[in-house]
């Protein structure tokens, strides 16, 4: 009986290792389909580069998070590699926030001040991209060194993070992501405010329910964000003896994180319109290219 108890543990085990590479998988099929429509059609609108900014980073945590499952596998010493993973959890999770209100503050500015909008997003993306990705970095340093997080991976319960030290430096450092919900959330609704006050005739952009789709987007994996990291911080206060009674939630956790990233590629379907028109573009010679041939 023991023994019988014991195979099925270590088959649920594998079976949750399996299905969470499987959601990795999932997660770097529609980035690189996202990424490759964007280089196929040539979109380099700064809307559509910044999303697959966005997917790259996905593809990038996904195969190092891969990498880490398949040691798992091999149950050779994960002590590097789980250390390693925390700061690309922690750095990620940093950037995609902030990356979500900087995309924000794009469609609003490219709709209420275009002249503006062009010049920054434009001129001055890669130094905005490069300047929060290396934010994003610095700040998850501060979040791991100051709270002495740990992460340690059991078979059963997955990743499993304690913090060893409860300093104020730590608790700034972990609640400053959440202050870019809050700043995205002001954005959309200044963003649709100004909207319903200009006349009809004089709006920019001829897809309005597709921005509308987008803020709606970007909301909801903003909200998918916060509840998890309020999840996350939750458990970090309890001691690593506590944790194993509640291997079914971290494992949850776990598994629910990359549903921010996999719903960043939908990106495409709220701006399909857009899409449709690179597409056309993209199959019918334009008027100057005719003429060459006439």
């Amino acid at each position: 009986m023991p023994t019988h108890l014991n195979i099925t543990s270590t088959y649920d085990s594998h079976l949750r290792i399996y299905l969470f590479g499987g959601l990795q998988g999932l997660d770097t099929i529609f980035s690189v389909l996202y990424c490759i429509a964007v280089l196929v059609l040539q979109c380099y609108n700064p809307f559509f580069i910044m999303v697959a900014v966005l997917c790259f980073g996905n593809i990038l945590r996904s195969t190092f998070t891969f990498c880490t499952i398949i040691s798992w596998c091999s149950y050779c010493d994960q002590t590097i590699l789980n250390l390693l993973n925390l700061y690309v959890d922690h750095t990620f999770w940093n950037f995609q926030s902030g990356m979500m209100l900087l995309i924000a503050i794009h469609r609003f500015m490219d709709f209420s001040y275009a002249r503006i909008s062009d010049h920054i997003f434009s001129q001055f993306l890669a130094f905005l991209l490069t300047s929060w990705f290396f934010c994003s970095i610095a700040l998850a340093m501060f979040q791991i060194k100051l709270g002495k997080l740990q992460r340690d991976m059991f078979l059963e319960h997955g990743w499993v993070d304690v913090r060893m030290d409860d300093c104020v430096g730590h608790f700034v450092a972990m609640k400053i992501p959440y202050l870019f919900p809050i700043f995205t959330i002001i954005v959309f609704i200044i963003f649709f405010y100004h909207y319903k006050k200009v006349p009809k005739h004089q709006v920019k952009f001829k897809d309005i329910p597709g921005e509308r789709n987008t803020a709606l987007l970007i909301i909801l994996i903003m909200t998918i964000q916060t509840t998890l990291r309020a999840l996350y911080d939750h458990k970090l206060h309890q001691p690593l003896s506590s944790r194993f009674n509640d291997h079914p939630y971290d494992i949850t956790i776990s598994m629910a994180s990359f549903l921010p990233e996999i719903l960043v590629p939908l990106f495409l379907f709220t701006s399909i319109s857009q899409f449709q028109e690179r597409v056309s573009d993209y199959k019918t010679p334009t008027l100057s290219t005719l003429s060459v041939f006439q």
